[in-house]
């Protein structure tokens, strides 16, 4: 690609010692600023630029610190297209030292276990695996399979990023945050510390009123896989404007969302995710277009830091609307159940809940139960999804006439031989779907739409534990 590089440079004892003025030019690349190079005179030690401008990125007043075989970057302000970092539109330039991983794992060096910045953690690595003793190695050729070895352990470039006053960050064509608080860090095990607070813009509202705000609801973060995160007393809050004491329209609450992950006491990390409109936070991700308000929670938590240890995580979002969902209208639409899937098309399916636990490692999610139900549907789902190859694979239950069911399941024995017991319903379709995650297949078991409950175990799936592994739509009641 052709440009244009003006450098001024400053010469002590014939090495480089300083930029004193840089302009660069290239394609949709242009920085002007200074530097510093470091003792020897061969590397650049910082840069200073005012103005950085790359594709849609415009960003002012960037230093750039060397230190080590890391970086550390800090942004005065300006606009960020986060796109080419996410594998959205990317060109494939995008290399390690610009925060984007390049996938592919290098094995720890010998070096690694200091780094001179205290910003950037380069916690060493284990030890890779020894080989085999002398005797082992000369004994006798088996003709077993060796066994393959073990991986070295991923080692990451230190990167960390601070940013706390960005206008906007894209993630693609009108879906953005704004009046974005940025901070991430990695050491050479994975991410350490990442930490982002922003406004959606009102354009990407949901039209519901959202439900509290994000960041002030207390939070249930040490409960199990099955309890909530919202405590009872979770009532949305009432902002208030200045203007409201005077008669006037209250001003609606910002819809925010809050990511905070990093070292939290106990020898691990903790992750903390709010939003009080889910649905506008998913589209100004840029990840889903079909969800209508809410009030979103997830609490984690791992023992090293992302991706290299798995995170054990809970989830619960409260009144949302689903609309236009197409995953979901073909599982209605296979399940026979047209009316529910035309208010899918129209109005949307209202959810009161949803609710579950999960595991990430190496880009996959795995449950053993998430639920979601409200008064005219119920599901359940259970298995993985595999981000990275954009697969999934899951069963699970479906229950329409959510409420009629349950009431029907509280009715002393006669509830358990319609519904099945806790967790079933009268009417309740089972489900596999598999294949590709945007567009998979769904297969239904016809003999369980209609059988009473307690013989709906016969025509399901049994597990290899020899007991019916169909995860539950409808909750259990607890012991008083």
């Amino acid at each position: 690609m052709p440009g244009t590089a003006d450098l001024i440079l400053q010469l002590v004892e014939n090495r480089f010692a300083e930029i004193d003025r840089l302009d660069i030019s290239a394609g949709t690349l242009r920085a002007s600023g200074r530097g510093r190079f470091d003792d020897t005179g061969r590397k650049l030690a910082s840069l200073v630029l005012d103005d950085l401008v790359f594709g849609d990125t415009r960003l002012s007043e960037v230093t750039v610190d060397w230190l080590g075989d890391g970086a550390a970057v800090r942004v005065g302000g300006g606009v960020l297209d986060a796109r080419p970092f996410l594998g959205r539109g990317e060109t494939g330039d995008a290399g390690e030292d610009s925060g984007a991983d390049s996938g592919q794992p290098k094995p720890a060096e010998d070096g690694d276990e200091t780094d001179p910045d205290p910003v950037l953690d380069s916690t060493a690595e284990n030890e890779r695996p020894k080989g085999r003793a002398a005797d082992e190695r000369a004994a006798p050729a088996q003709p077993a399979v060796e066994p393959k070895p073990e991986p070295a352990p991923r080692s990451f470039t230190p990167f960390a990023l601070s940013a706390p006053r960005l206008d906007t960050v894209t993630f693609g064509t009108d879906r953005f945050l704004e009046t974005v608080g940025l901070e991430l860090r990695r050491g050479r095990r994975g991410w350490q510390r990442i930490a982002v607070e922003a406004l959606v813009p009102r354009a990407l509202w949901s039209p519901e009123r959202p439900s509290g705000d994000a960041g002030q609801s207390r939070r249930n973060a040490t409960g199990g896989p099955g309890e909530a995160i919202f405590g009872e007393d979770d009532a949305p809050s009432q902002e208030q404007s200045p203007d409201q004491g005077q008669g006037l329209a209250p001003e609606p609450a910002p819809r925010r969302l809050k990511i905070d992950f990093g070292p939290d006491g106990d020898d691990g990390y903790g992750l903390t995710i709010e939003a009080n409109d889910m649905g506008a936070v998913l589209r100004a991700l840029d990840i889903l277009d079909t969800i209508r308000g809410g009030r979103l929670a997830i609490v984690g938590h791992s023992d090293g830091p992302l991706p290299g240890s798995p995170l054990e995580a809970r989830i619960e979002a409260r009144d949302y609307v689903a609309v236009d969902a197409p995953v979901l209208a073909r599982l209605l639409t296979v399940a026979s159940l047209t009316g529910i899937g035309d208010l899918l098309s129209g109005q949307g399916i209202r959810f009161e809940r949803l609710i579950g636990a999960f595991t990430l490692e190496d880009g996959t999610l795995r449950t053993d139960l998430i639920r979601a139900y409200g008064a005219s549907l119920g599901l359940t789902a259970k298995g993985e999804i595999d981000f990275d190859s954009s697969r999934v694979d899951l069963k699970g239950t479906v229950v329409p006439a959510y409420w009629v069911n349950q009431i029907l399941g509280k009715i002393p024995v006669l509830g358990w031989l319609l519904t099945g017991g806790e967790g079933e319903g009268l009417l309740a379709v089972t489900y596999h779907m598999t294949g590709d995650l945007g567009d998979p297949e769904v297969s239904v078991n016809p003999l369980s739409v209609l059988a009473p409950g307690f013989l709906r175990g016969l025509f399901s799936v049994i597990g290899e534990s020899g007991e019916d592994d169909r995860p539950r739509a409808l909750p259990e009641r607890s012991d008083p």
